[in-house]
Parts: C-alpha cells; structure tokens; sequence
C-alpha cells in the first residue's frame, strides 16, 4: 500500500495573495488535482473559486476550498465561502503588548508562541469528497 499524500502546496506565480494570485494558483492547481484547497486568505480563495467556475469545475462538487479571515464578502460569493476567523483585535492588542514590554527592556517570561483561538465558519464551499480515489 502507498501512503496517501498528505499536503501539496499550490502557489500564486505572482507571488501576492490577492484574487488575481488565487486565479493564477488555481491554474496551477488544475495539473495536480486535489480535493480541498486551503487559500492564504480568503481574496485568494476567491480568485480561485472564480478561476475554477469559468473552467466548469464545481466547488465544493469537485473541490472544498476554505479561505482565512472572515472578510466581509465570504458571506457574499457564490458558493458561500468557508473560512477560518482570526481574532484580529487580540491579535494586534498581543502584538503591541509584547512590542512595548521589550521595548522598555523586558524578556519573554515563557519563550513560548501566543496562541490565539480561531474559529472555522461552515459555509457553502466545502462538503465531502464525491469520490475518494483509490490508494494501493
């Protein structure tokens, strides 16, 4: 039995996480196919949504696509998008703590990364696979 694959990066060639970046990664997604795409954020997913429907292929159908941030028009594409929500006000106010406090001298107590909780919105651009493929 192979191993299933378990990730495969697909990059914008522009370089820029915006929706013209999500088209163009949805271009080169289209030679090796997955069945969920995780998108930068959710402009890129967007683009790559877009990309895909002119193409005819169908989301979630064909391919789940999830965004990041919770932008104020992934309620309003069509299909809905799915996305993960930061909290950005934490994330700044954690941010500027931490730069003040070690810009009058102070050392990290713990040395370890701040986490902060994300919250997954289900919308309408993810489902199930229609068909698993086949691993031998």
């Amino acid at each position: 039995m192979s191993p299933i694959p378990t990730s495969r990066a697909v990059t914008s060639p522009l370089g820029v996480p915006t929706v013209r970046g999500g088209e163009e990664a949805a271009l080169e997604w289209l030679a090796h196919q997955t069945s969920a795409v995780i998108a930068y954020n959710d402009q890129m997913a967007m683009g790559f949504i877009r990309a895909l429907q002119k193409r005819g292929i169908s989301v979630p159908e064909d391919v789940s696509v999830v965004g990041f941030d919770n932008s104020y028009g992934a309620g309003l594409v069509t299909p809905a998008l799915t996305t993960v929500e930061a909290p950005l006000y934490a994330l700044g106010s954690t941010a500027v703590s931490n730069l003040l406090a070690f810009a009058r001298g102070a050392h990290s107590q713990s040395g370890q990364p701040v986490v902060l909780p994300t919250r997954l919105i289900v919308r309408g651009s993810t489902s199930a696979p229609a068909r698993l493929p086949a691993f031998t």
